[in-house]
C-alpha cells in the first residue's frame, strides 16, 4: 500500500516540478527581457519585478514536493550522523510529523490568506496583477507536500514496528 502512495506521490511531485520550471523560465525570460530592454532599447520591461515576484513564488512552492523527494531539502544532519538505529528514527519520525503538522497549517493559513487577497482586492504595485491566485496555487502546491510527509512518515512508523518484533 506505500509503495502505491509513493508511486502517486512521485508522480504529482514531478508534475508540480513542471509547474515550478516554467516559473524559473518566466524569470529567466523576463530577467533577460528586462536587461536587453534597458540595454539596447533604453526601456525595461514595465512591471518586471512584479513577474518575477510572482514566479518565484511559483517556482518555489511547486518544486517544494520533489525537492522533499529526493532529499535535496535544508537539513541539519549535524546530531544524526551520531545516532543509530531505533534512536534515530523516533527522532526523525517525530521530525517527519511535525513538519507535516507545520505544512498542513501553511495549506489552511494560506487558503484563508488567499481568500483576505481576494476579498480585500490586493494587487500588486506595477501591473496590478491580483495576489490572491497565486496565494491559492502555494496552497495547493503544498498540498503533495503533506502527502509526502505523511508517506514518509507512515514508512518510518512501519520500520520501527518491524524493528520491535
Amino acid at each position: 500500500m506505500l509503495a502505491k502512495f509513493e508511486k502517486f506521490n512521485l508522480l504529482l511531485s514531478n508534475s508540480f516540478l513542471w509547474i515550478g520550471a516554467a516559473g524559473i523560465c518566466a524569470m529567466i525570460l523576463v530577467a533577460a527581457g528586462d536587461v536587453i530592454g534597458l540595454k539596447f532599447f533604453g526601456e525595461p520591461i514595465h512591471g518586471s519585478v512584479d513577474i518575477i515576484v510572482v514566479a518565484q513564488i511559483i517556482a518555489i512552492s511547486f518544486a517544494a514536493s520533489l525537492s522533499l523527494i529526493l532529499n535535496r531539502h535544508l537539513a541539519v544532519e549535524m546530531v544524526f550522523e551520531k545516532l543509530h538505529g531505533r534512536t534515530r528514527t523516533v527522532i526523525e519520525a517525530v521530525v517527519t510529523f511535525l513538519t507535516l503538522v507545520l505544512f498542513i497549517v501553511l495549506v489552511w493559513r494560506m487558503w484563508g490568506y488567499a481568500d483576505n487577497l481576494r476579498m480585500r482586492g490586493t494587487s500588486s504595485y506595477v501591473l496590478y496583477l491580483p495576489l490572491y491566485p497565486y496565494a491559492y496555487a502555494m496552497a495547493v502546491a503544498f498540498i503533495p507536500v503533506c502527502l509526502t510527509l505523511l508517506q514518509k512518515f507512515l514508512t518510518l512508523v512501519t520500520t520501527m514496528r518491524g524493528t520491535e518484533k
